[in-house]
């Protein structure tokens, strides 16, 4: 059942607080094991590279410029925190994830057969920017 409230300040930093923990777990600095060894065009630590994990929009939100918007600020991001590189994957089939990452200006680097736990053994394309 809801209850319907009138939004107090505390409300937002809360929404802030959650924001902040989830952002921390969808992008950082770790990666899947199939990165290393990639001919990454950048030549930098891996601290220096920013991983955005398991990005997706609603398919009934697709189309509408959320995805760029959220790659975009992926970027400020990592410009923000000095990062030289962002790195990602997307599942071999995916072509609008592909072509969204595309259009933000990455650049395709590899088809690698990985292994994740909520796929198995799967084929990612590797994109870096």
């Amino acid at each position: 059942m809801f209850r319907f409230q009138k939004v107090q300040k505390e409300d937002f930093d809360r929404v802030q607080s959650f924001y902040w923990d989830v952002i921390e777990d969808i992008f950082n600095s770790e990666h899947n094991d199939g990165y290393d060894g990639c001919p990454w065009s950048i030549d930098c630590d891996q601290k220096d590279v920013i991983t955005p994990h398991a990005l997706a929009v609603s398919p009934k939100f697709q189309r509408n410029g959320i995805g760029g918007i959220v790659v975009d600020n992926i970027i400020n991001v990592a410009k923000n925190e000095h990062k030289k590189a962002i790195r990602l994957d997307v599942l071999g089939e995916c072509e609008a994830a592909e072509r969204l990452y595309r259009n933000c200006g990455f650049h395709f680097v590899e088809a690698k057969n990985m292994f994740c736990e909520d796929t198995g053994w799967t084929v990612y394309k590797l994109f870096e920017l």
